[in-house]
């Protein structure tokens, strides 16, 4: 009695996690930077039927091609032979697993960009807008080509396809009040469709399919990353204000010799006088003479959270967003009348360092290793299980 409930048990969790997965899509809205009136839309892995609302207006076969054009807040379709009509919104099914399409806008040299699944198009203010429906695995292959480039080590994408899928999983209602879970921009992860065949990144994201990191009271995590930490990551609560105990300084030699690991802006004098005047931490009673305060002449043991000016303080964040500095960890020296700001790392600096993983992963370094020593108390675990569990997707 007891194993046939066991086998049940087994069999209907079974069960439940195939659907998981099998009804796991994301919503990514594509093309999301740029203003939009006609495109082509061509059927490449299948043929694609095309909906409105529950109608079908027509079924656009491999290969073939139809126009999409806004009018005002409608969207008019068209083919060689045809005029369709006008709608609000359209949507375009592929017939099975291997559906991709080509979208390219018209009147332009581009040759379009290429994605998996399917396709909703609504149109506003002459303007038309993308929504691609994709199976979570495929967007994770979509992202990690963004991101990570095309060079990398087997290790790294596995890093990387685990890091942009616990994102994915847990900014699901990010963009929610506008229709979809994710745009393709850097406010959420880079995503330009297919965008490459690279054997050793396809291996990878299968080799690390539904996992997740989730930290010790099993939250999915915030699997924030950036380019490169200039040799110390940043915690949390000094760049976003809240603390995260798997979001901690960490101390990062690997990342040092790395593509991005120093930079150098020069900025005049008076520019930077101005500038503290109007951030209100320079009075005409200031000593000029304390503006290159010495604790910012070196690199600090420990990143500074604050620009500390007399009894004044400033964000360092603020700083690196008001001057387009590539990170907020950066020493300040005078020559002359010029302030000399040498800096280290691109990014915001909190959680994975990319350039520090892809040294370790050509040091040897397996992916668990990599995800422990940049996140904190956390742990890798099936993303299928965890929803299955109702443990909090968010």
């Amino acid at each position: 009695m007891k194993s046939t409930i066991r086998h049940f048990v087994f069999v209907y969790i079974s069960v439940c996690l195939s659907l998981c997965a099998n009804a796991r899509n994301m919503r990514v809205q594509v093309q999301s930077n740029k203003m939009i009136s006609t495109v082509s839309f061509t059927a490449v892995g299948c043929s694609y039927i095309v909906y409105s609302g529950k109608k079908k207006i027509l079924t656009v076969k491999q290969n073939e091609s139809v126009k999409i054009r806004s009018v005002e807040d409608f969207i008019n379709l068209s083919s060689s032979r045809k005029k369709y009509g006008r709608f609000t919104k359209l949507k375009f099914a592929g017939k099975n697993n291997n559906a991709s399409f080509l979208l390219k806008v018209t009147d332009t040299a581009s040759e379009g960009i290429s994605y998996y699944d399917h396709l909703q198009i609504t149109a506003k203010e002459q303007s038309l807008r993308f929504i691609n429906v994709i199976d979570l695995e495929k967007y994770v292959e979509g992202t990690v080509a963004a991101e990570g480039g095309n060079n990398a080590a087997a290790e790294f994408y596995k890093v990387q396809s685990i890091i942009c899928r616990t994102y994915a999983l847990g900014h699901l209602k990010r963009h929610a009040d506008e229709g979809f879970n994710l745009c393709d921009q850097v406010h959420c992860q880079a995503y330009n469709g297919i965008w490459m065949n690279n054997r050793t990144l396809n291996d990878a994201v299968i080799a690390t399919k539904n996992k997740i990191i989730v930290d010790s009271i099993l939250e999915i995590i915030i699997a924030a990353y950036h380019s490169n930490c200039g040799g110390q990551t940043a915690a949390a609560e000094d760049v976003w204000s809240k603390p995260l105990p798997y979001l901690q300084s960490v101390q990062d030699p690997f990342c040092c010799n790395g593509l991005h690991a120093v930079w150098e802006q020069k900025i005049s004098l008076t520019d930077w006088l101005d500038y503290l005047k109007k951030k209100n931490l320079l009075s005409a009673f200031t000593d000029v003479a304390i503006i290159c305060d010495t604790t910012f002449c070196c690199f600090p043991v420990k990143r500074k959270a604050l620009f500390s000016l007399a009894n004044s303080a400033l964000a360092m964040r603020t700083i690196r967003d008001d001057w387009k500095f590539k990170s907020a960890y950066f020493t300040i020296n005078q020559v002359g009348d010029t302030l000399i700001f040498n800096g280290r790392g691109y990014g915001h600096g909190v959680g994975l360092c990319q350039e520090g993983v892809m040294q370790m992963a050509k040091l040897g370094y397996s992916f668990e290793d990599i995800i422990n020593f940049y996140y904190r108390n956390v742990s890798i675990v099936d993303a299928d299980l965890f929803s299955f569990l109702n443990l909090g997707f968010k």
